[in-house]
């Protein structure tokens, strides 16, 4: 947390995607580090940006058993009601 921590201080991008489309928050949601996915979306994370397959972080974490960063994800305003583009 301390990288992330100074790595957010020092103005990362929160939003940066790999050649796939992934962010870190579709990677963290996948894994279930809420610990730096809250971290994330406190620094303004977009929790609606989809991977080159359509995927967002809150079609992701429920797959992989991560409840506690979908809930996250619900709490900094991901609707459900929305389809993928």
């Amino acid at each position: 947390m301390e990288v992330v921590r100074e790595l957010l201080k020092h103005g990362a991008g929160v939003d940066i995607a790999n050649t796939f489309g992934t962010t870190l928050l579709n990677t963290l949601a996948q894994f279930g580090h809420f610990e730096v996915s809250r971290e994330l979306l406190n620094h303004g994370a977009s929790v609606d940006m989809a991977n080159n397959y359509g995927r967002k972080p809150l079609n992701i974490s429920p797959v992989n058993c991560h409840v506690v960063v979908a809930r996250q994800l619900l709490n900094h305003g991901n609707r459900v009601d929305i389809a993928n583009n």
